[in-house]
Parts: structure tokens; C-alpha cells; sequence
């Protein structure tokens, strides 16, 4: 039986300081009041989350300084440093 899903035409969610993020197609892009600020493909994008979801778990450290952690690593972050769940 096939299951249908409806969704808006361009899914957003508002975020702090006139900063908003949205999915169109394949690609998340983080808006800052009218200006893109970033865009990613959506899979790496949740890979990257989900990374630092388990680092901060792991460390028993908070998100955001979990974030840090890997932005600070850069290029040399991969999934052997802060594995996921993919």
C-alpha cells in the first residue's frame, strides 16, 4: 500500500534573530534575513548533526561546545574521530 506524504512547497523553520532554515530539494540553507548564509546537502548536513550529537554525548559535554570541538577540527573531523550512527 503506498503511503503519501504532504509537505509545504518550501519547508522553513525560524530560528534565532531573523535567521531562518529551510530544505529545498536535497539541500538545507540557513537564511539570515534575506541573505544566504549557508547551504549543504541535506544528507551531510545530518551526518554532521549527528556527529556532534555524539560527541557531545560521548564527552558529557554540551552541543554547542560539541560543535566547536569539530568545527576547530576542520577537514581532519571524520567519522573514526566522532563516529555516527550512518
Amino acid at each position: 500500500m503506498a503511503i503519501n506524504t504532504v509537505s509545504p512547497a518550501a519547508p522553513r523553520v525560524k530560528l534565532q534573530d531573523d535567521t531562518q532554515a529551510g530544505i529545498k530539494g536535497d539541500t538545507l540553507m540557513i537564511q539570515y534575513r534575506t541573505s544566504l548564509v549557508a547551504a549543504m546537502d541535506l544528507s551531510d548536513a545530518i551526518k554532521l548533526a549527528q556527529m556532534v550529537l555524539n560527541h557531545a554525548q560521548r564527552c558529557g559535554i554540551d552541543i554547542s561546545t560539541a560543535a566547536g570541538d569539530i568545527a576547530a577540527a576542520g577537514e581532519d573531523a571524520s567519522d573514526e574521530d566522532y563516529p555516527s550512527i550512518f
